[in-house]
This record gives C-alpha cells, sequence and structure tokens, in this order.
C-alpha cells in the first residue's frame, strides 16, 4: 500500500504558520522563538513528519537559494596582529578562502582586539546575519573564547581553543611525528633528537612529547636521547646538546634553522640529518613533515557548512574531531645511513 507523507506546507497548516516558519523551527534557527520551535517539533512528531532526504540532499547542494546572510562566513582571529605576514596562519586562511568559494560563501575576517570583547563581536555578527564562524589557532595554548555560541554554527582550527569544545580541525600532529620517526629509522638514523620550543610543545597539547617518549621505551636504551626543550631554542645550546647525545639526526620545527647549525660546524646531511615537522615555512629542500595547512582549512569550511546546512548552533553536545594527516618529504637534509639495513623499523 502506498505510504502518504505529511508535508511541510501540511504541518505549516495545522501549525497555523507558514511553511518557511515551520522550515527553520525544524531547523533549530535561533530566529524562531524557543517556544515556538518546540510546539512544530511536538507537531511533527505527532504527525509523522520527516524531511525527505533527497530534498535535504538538493537544498545543501543549492547554495545560491540559501538566505543571503548565510553567504559569509566570519573567520575570527584572535591571534598575533601580524599574523597576515606569517606564511603558516596565511596558508590556512588560504585554504579557508578557496574552498568557501567553491561552495559559494565569502570570506571575511573579523579581529576580536578590533571589537573589545566577545559580546561586542557576537552582536555585530549577529546583526550583519553571519551564522557560520570559523575561529583561527590562538596566539596562546588552552585559550578560552566567549561568543555567544548559541547564535553561530561554529569550527575552530588547530588545539589552541579549549573552551567551549567545539568542532575541532586540526593536524595530526600524533600521526606526523611517528611518521617521521618511522622515515629517519628506515634511512639508519639511530639516535634521533627532538628539539622542541616550549610554546610549540604547549599548542599541540605536547602530542609530540608523548609519541616520542612512546618511541623511545621501543628503542635500545643505548639509542635514547632526552628531549631538548627550550623557549626559543637558542642554537648555541641546541648544538652542545646534539654533540653530547651523539645524536646522528635532530627533528624540529625549523628551528634552529639549517644555516645556524652549519654555522655551529654541522655538516648536513653527511654528519647529521636535519628533518622538521612543519616543512611549509621551511625552504624547499628541507626533509620532513608537511603538514598540509591548505587542507586544514579547507576541511574547516567542510565542516562549518555542514553544520550550517543542518542548521545546528551553539556547543557541540558531542563535539567532533577531525585531524588531516601530513605527508612526508625527504628532501636534501637527510641521506640513508650505510647501515640502514639493521635498524629495525618493526617497532613503528
Amino acid at each position: 500500500m502506498h505510504q502518504v507523507h505529511m508535508t511541510i506546507r501540511q504541518l505549516a497548516r495545522l501549525a497555523g504558520v507558514s511553511h518557511a516558519t515551520v522550515s527553520r523551527a525544524l531547523r533549530d534557527s535561533p530566529r524562531i522563538s524557543p517556544e515556538v520551535r518546540e510546539r512544530i517539533k511536538k507537531l511533527a512528531l505527532e504527525t509523522g513528519y520527516q524531511p525527505h532526504p533527497l530534498v535535504s540532499r538538493l537544498m545543501a547542494q543549492l547554495p545560491h537559494i540559501k538566505e543571503i546572510s548565510r553567504t559569509t562566513l566570519a573567520v575570527v582571529t584572535a591571534t598575533w596582529p601580524d599574523w597576515r605576514t606569517r606564511a603558516f596562519p596565511m596558508e590556512v586562511f588560504t585554504g579557508v578562502e578557496l574552498r568557501a568559494k567553491e561552495l559559494g560563501y565569502r570570506v571575511e575576517e573579523f579581529a576580536l582586539a578590533e571589537y573589545g570583547s566577545c559580546r561586542r563581536l557576537s552582536d555585530v555578527l549577529y546583526a550583519r546575519g553571519i551564522e557560520g564562524v570559523i575561529i583561527m589557532p590562538l596566539r596562546r595554548s588552552r585559550g578560552h573564547l566567549s561568543l555567544m555560541w548559541d547564535r553561530f554554527s561554529s569550527v575552530t582550527i588547530g588545539r589552541t581553543l579549549i573552551q567551549p569544545p567545539l568542532h575541532r580541525v586540526t593536524f595530526a600532529h600524533n600521526q606526523n611525528i611517528v611518521l617521521a620517526l618511522r622515515k629517519l629509522r628506515r634511512l639508519g638514523y639511530r639516535r634521533i633528537g627532538l628539539a622542541l620550543d616550549d610554546s610549540l610543545a604547549g599548542r599541540v597539547e605536547n602530542a609530540y612529547v608523548a609519541e616520542y617518549l612512546a618511541y623511545q621505551r621501543t628503542i635500545a636504551e643505548s639509542d635514547r636521547i632526552a628531549i631538548f626543550q627550550a623557549q626559543d631554542l637558542p642554537v648555541r645550546e641546541v648544538a652542545d646538546w646534539l654533540r653530547a647525545q651523539r645524536a646522528d639526526a635532530i627533528l624540529c620545527n625549523y628551528a634552529p634553522r639549517l644555516a645556524e647549525l652549519e654555522a655551529h660546524g654541522f655538516r648536513i646531511p653527511d654528519e647529521l640529518g636535519y628533518a622538521t615537522l612543519d616543512c611549509f615555512p621551511a625552504p624547499p629542500g628541507i626533509g620532513g613533515i608537511d603538514q598540509q595547512p591548505r587542507a586544514v582549512g579547507s576541511a574547516a569550511v567542510d565542516v562549518l557548512t555542514s553544520h550550517l546546512n543542518r542548521n545546528e548552533r551553539g556547543v557541540p553536545r558531542v563535539p567532533k574531531l577531525m585531524m588531516i594527516p601530513g605527508g612526508w618529504s625527504q628532501g636534501t637534509t637527510l641521506r640513508r645511513q650505510a647501515d640502514a639495513s639493521t635498524v629495525s623499523t618493526a617497532i613503528l
């Protein structure tokens, strides 16, 4: 027997409102009062109304029929004033811009410092009819922002914002350092030293430290090297550490610079292998991890627009976490060691 489905217009007539009001209420639009939303949802449940999945999919694929207020995505920055001069965050931002354009959205930056408070910025975004917010990585780790989240669909990039717990797109730091260690071991490096800036360690929630310590428990004690961690990684101290530890490779975040180590007498790659956990700001030829910052920015737009299409607002009950894995580039700062075949990689 053919089943007759309740339509949104029939539901609207029963509720005594327009079909547009029903549509917004079922999508939890903040422009409909909570009382009306609950009444319409209850009526939909009682009458057996269900949205047609093909129609929902079609609507999500037609950005030109959305309300004009939803065509702008806000990119909120609460970071370095000169962040646009920094290659890495600009590459993330470029990923956001390009993907947003592909999906029919515009992107506009809102610097928190220019508005004085999260409340003021929230009011400006709301008055502009902007419903989608992307939070760029913050300057410091363990950051808090108190926008009026119930008004927006939102996603944060990176690990620096911890409150509130929003949907998050970030770099797969744990996976990336494991990949780097595996590649270095396969090249025959045994005594691989990890040098980290204090601020970076905190910004990635100590992911690099945790994975490196776990790795060290799986190798011979004679190959273990203490982590070098300090503010700004003074090159003279790093050089002293490398020699004291008899390291045959250094894994760092492109600090100290290659030229700085060479100025302190290291012959790279003949005497010391050099790999970075972040190839992007490094010049061509540096071996290490490409974190794919543009892909991370693009993925943040995908996550945000999916929640916009479903009209999901506020702090999520169960936030989603998406991690984008990096790729490996061997470059010219690494070379295969003579005894590479004797180095076990089974541990990785």
